[in-house]
């Protein structure tokens, strides 16, 4: 399944913070998040893809390819 990150480790790695991802999920935005037991958590496979995702969007300039 890969490794769970809380809500506050996710937004550690993501260089966020946790009411920016709780804002996101509030509004089906950011990365994929889930809920286990009562706490909000997110796959380290999910928040990788993600961040890849957001850099294939927004990138500018360099080289092609």
């Amino acid at each position: 399944m890969g490794e769970l990150k809380t809500l506050n480790e996710a937004a550690d790695y993501l260089r966020s913070s946790p009411k920016t991802l709780r804002w996101w999920r509030a509004k089906n935005l950011g990365p994929t998040s889930f809920v286990l037991g009562r706490h909000v958590m997110y796959r380290q496979s999910d928040l990788e893809s993600w961040i890849r995702e957001q850099v294939d969007a927004t990138k500018r300039g360099g080289q092609p390819g």
